[in-house]
């Protein structure tokens, strides 16, 4: 299976976008592919790592004008 069909697989499931018959179909196609599941565990770390970088900086920024309005 092509790489960038197995991402954008992944990012279906992670967005709870596939149907039951397809997320039946993708956790067997994990299960009985190491390297297929390897794909999709690394991209789900990426994902999961850029959304918490997007909070954090998200928080920095509510922190920084906090801090503007109050003079502190």
């Amino acid at each position: 299976m092509e790489e960038t069909l197995i991402i954008d697989a992944a990012e279906r499931f992670l967005n709870g976008e596939m149907s039951k018959e397809e997320r039946v179909f993708f956790e067997e196609l994990r299960r009985n592919n190491p390297e297929v599941d390897r794909v999709i565990a690394e991209h789900i770390f990426f994902i999961q790592e850029t959304q918490r970088f997007s909070d954090l900086r998200k928080l920095k920024t509510e922190l920084a004008r906090a801090h503007i309005v109050t003079g502190k």
